[in-house]
C-alpha cells in the first residue's frame, strides 16, 4: 500500500530527527473497535504516544476511549508534495507534546519534572538548516 503524503512526511520527520514511529497504525480498543490511524508517534506526548490522523473521522466517536487507553490524537493536514521534506510543522507538533508529556508528569508527580536525576529539558527542534 502506498503511503500517504502525511505518512511520507512522519517517515521523513523519524529518519531526521530519530523518532520512532510506526505506519500505519491500527488501535484494537476493548469494544472491539479498530481505530486506522496514519501514524503512531511513540514516545511523545502521553504515555502510549500520539495517533496521527489525516480526518479526525477516524478518531471523532473515540476520543475518550483513546485517552482512557493511554494514547493522544493529532489530526494533521495532508502535506503537499514540496511540504514532505519540511519539518517546521512537525517540529511546533513535537515541541507541544513533549510540553504536554512534561505538564502531565508534573501534574502525577506533584513535583518538579525530573527525568533519571536530571531536570526534564524540552524537546528543541534543531537548526533549520540540518533538516
Amino acid at each position: 500500500m502506498a503511503l500517504t503524503n502525511l505518512q511520507r512526511q512522519w517517515q521523513h520527520a523519524a529518519e531526521k530527527r530519530g523518532l520512532k514511529v510506526q505506519i500505519p497504525f491500527a488501535l484494537a480498543l476493548r469494544d472491539g473497535t479498530i481505530i486506522q490511524a496514519d501514524v503512531l508517534l511513540e514516545d511523545f506526548g502521553v504515555r502510549r504516544g500520539m495517533l496521527i490522523v489525516a480526518d479526525f473521522a477516524a478518531v471523532a466517536e473515540k476520543t475518550d476511549v483513546i485517552v482512557a487507553a493511554g494514547y493522544g490524537y493529532s489530526c494533521m493536514s495532508e502535506p503537499s508534495e514540496a511540504e514532505i521534506s519540511s519539518l517546521e510543522a512537525i517540529d511546533d507538533a513535537l515541541e507541544d507534546w513533549a510540553r504536554l508529556r512534561l505538564a502531565k508528569r508534573a501534574r502525577v508527580r506533584g513535583r518538579k519534572h525530573v527525568a533519571h536525576g536530571k531536570s526534564a529539558q524540552p524537546w528543541v527542534p534543531s537548526s533549520p538548516g540540518s533538516a
